[in-house]
């Protein structure tokens, strides 16, 4: 097993898809764990603070750059980022009212890409949207879906905690699957729960997977979350477009089954590509929005014992990671829940700002 200072040292790019290729080629998957490919769902662009009124910037995700600017109204808007003119970025341009102006030759776009000096020089245009603190792109046309909210917290109203930005040691997907493999509890976590699990279909592209089980004994930590839940142990993972992935863990858990709802922990991972093959996520602890003299303490003690098991959870998960490749290969009646996360994440839309693997 690598040591903690080893794991610190491995690359983080795609080099695993490149070894073995003869003697272990890897099983082609359309969309699930394809480096290359952006699928039509939600992605976190830049704090909404760091980009304030009349201000316009341009960001890439993989090869493809946009452009964001926030209009005099506060309002936001996305397109391609590249002037049809001159070829000019957009993100050295000015904001004139709602408009936005190219710094070159002075050419206006407005909001919906239409270009003021000339009928053919209409650029695309992108939904954004503004939540948990950050701004957030779909490349596409019709949204299918909203940035999610949590499971334990849908229809609630909320406050969001940004955490920091991870380069991963492999696509998104991998950890999206983690959240759901419900054989590693014991090989990794060293917690042997069997989990009964049903999926709830929240529309196109989003769903949850409901998940329980009865804890076993063990440890002294195992041991007191016994009692404290009578022995129970729930949890949720939202999926959304394949980019989102969103847990609460405790959810509509009582004291010792019966008594009073213990708070339960919400914790959501934003993934996207990038050139290296593997990805990054951005981390959001999602809280519900405390009301009354004791909410500073309760928005304190949430998010405390949110870091606490985020940390917990990653410090073994990360060890499973370097060098992965998370080839689709031979399978077990254990691997169904991964499977089906795999089947479903291959049904998303692809973005055409990348091409979809599954044409010929």
């Amino acid at each position: 097993m690598l040591k903690d200072s080893e794991i610190k040292k491995v690359s983080k790019d795609d080099h695993p898809r490149k070894e073995n290729a003869f003697s272990q080629p890897l099983n082609h998957q359309p969309i699930f764990n394809q480096p290359h490919v952006i699928t039509e769902s939600w992605y976190p662009v830049c704090p909404a603070s760091s980009l304030k009124e009349n201000e316009t910037r341009s960001f890439t995700m993989l090869q493809h750059r946009f452009v964001v600017w926030r209009g005099k109204s506060g309002k936001l808007y996305a397109m391609d980022s590249f002037c049809p003119h001159m070829g000019a970025d957009l993100g050295n341009g000015n904001v004139i009212g709602e408009n936005l102006q190219c710094y070159f030759h002075h050419w206006i776009f407005l909001p919906g890409g239409k270009c003021a000096n000339h009928k053919e020089g209409n650029l695309e245009s992108y939904p954004v949207e503004e939540k948990y603190g950050f701004i957030w792109i779909y490349p596409g046309k019709n949204p299918t879906h909203s940035v999610p909210q949590p499971p334990g917290l849908l229809n609630q109203e909320v406050d969001a905690l940004y955490l920091k930005k991870l380069k991963l040691y492999a696509h998104h997907h991998v950890m999206m699957a983690g959240g759901i493999d419900l054989q590693h509890f014991k090989s990794v976590h060293k917690v042997d729960i069997k989990f009964d699990y049903q999926i709830i279909e929240h529309g196109k592209h989003v769903y949850t997977w409901d998940l329980s089980g009865i804890l076993p004994s063990g440890s002294l930590l195992l041991n007191f979350t016994r009692w404290l839940t009578g022995g129970e142990f729930k949890y949720q993972a939202l999926f959304a477009g394949g980019s989102i992935v969103s847990l609460t863990y405790g959810n509509d858990l009582r004291f010792r089954g019966r008594g009073f709802k213990l708070p339960n922990v919400s914790i959501l991972w934003a993934g996207r590509p990038t050139v290296d093959g593997v990805s990054e996520v951005d981390i959001f602890i999602i809280r519900p929005k405390f009301k009354g003299l004791l909410a500073p303490i309760k928005k304190f003690a949430s998010t405390l014992f949110s870091i606490v098991l985020l940390a917990a959870l990653r410090d073994d998960d990360t060890k499973a990671f370097p060098h992965m490749r998370f080839n689709v290969g031979l399978t077990t009646e254990g691997d169904k829940s991964v499977m089906d996360l795999v089947s479903r994440i291959n049904e998303v839309p692809v973005s055409h700002w990348t091409k979809d693997s599954r044409e010929k």
